[in-house]
């Protein structure tokens, strides 16, 4: 009984967690105006109800492919892992475009870490099956048809900016680690046609030049300092200082 106890109660706070986030993003993508207007409403005491129906609904619809909680565990596993690769690529590209910003905290060896950090979390993604990774991908497409027909009906005026050679690399990845994972081992509908260690060999290269790639075609430097002073000081009263500016 207090093992029954423990694994709804570990799940349920997380469950609470996620729900919460899910549904800020959610309205803070609505507020950038790159998901509907109606999912940034907010009550009188500050809750975005319908970007909490929309996580509780698209938490729901999670169940229906996978029938048990091992398999749901792999799906959440493989999307948590793609949100952290995204961290190494953008540590890197900021460094490069942006490199005289002030940094409170330095990570030492960022040249191998972030790399490494990239190969990481696609191993990982790897490692959770074929099965995981071509939901993931069809979710995530999902994803990008609703963004498309929201930027097609939002005005000229109030569109947002896409930089889309900087994200040219996102699909060519996600679609390479589904043709990975489907000749690899793991998952069901896995081919087994790449051998033990041959298949993580072929995730690390493969890993390696993605990172590269993705790494060379972030946004220019000029339009890197705006975004970022931009997210520092919305109002714009930032000043950003020159590189010999001690402060």
């Amino acid at each position: 009984m207090l093992l029954y106890a423990d694994a709804f109660v570990s799940p349920a706070g997380t469950g609470l967690v996620y729900l919460g986030t899910s549904a800020r993003l959610s309205y803070a993508l609505a507020r950038q105006g790159t998901l509907p207007p109606a999912l940034s409403y907010l009550s009188r005491r500050g809750v975005p109800l319908y970007s909490i129906a929309l996580a509780f609904v698209a938490g729901e619809l999670a169940f229906l492919p996978y029938p048990s909680w091992q398999s749901l565990v792999g799906l959440v596993t493989s999307a948590t892992a793609i949100m952290y690769a995204f961290a190494p690529v953008s540590l890197t590209a900021l460094r490069r475009r942006d490199p005289q910003h002030h940094r409170p905290y330095r990570i030492p060896a960022a040249g191998i870490a972030a790399p490494a950090a990239f190969v990481a979390a696609n191993l990982v993604i790897y490692w959770g099956g074929f099965e995981a990774t071509w939901k993931l991908l069809l979710a995530i497409g999902a994803g990008l048809a609703l963004f498309a027909i929201t930027v097609a009906y939002t005005p000229d005026r109030e569109r947002p900016a896409v930089d889309w050679r900087a994200s040219s690399w996102i699909w060519p990845w996600l679609i390479g680690l589904t043709v990975i994972g489907f000749l690899g081992r793991y998952g069901r509908g896995a081919r087994l046609w790449l051998p033990g260690w041959i298949d993580l060999l072929v995730v690390i290269a493969f890993s390696l030049v993605v990172f590269a790639y993705a790494v060379s075609v972030a946004m220019d430097s000029e339009r890197v300092r705006a975004a970022v002073d931009r997210e520092q000081d919305p109002v714009g009263r930032h000043v950003r200082p020159s590189p010999g500016d001690p402060s």
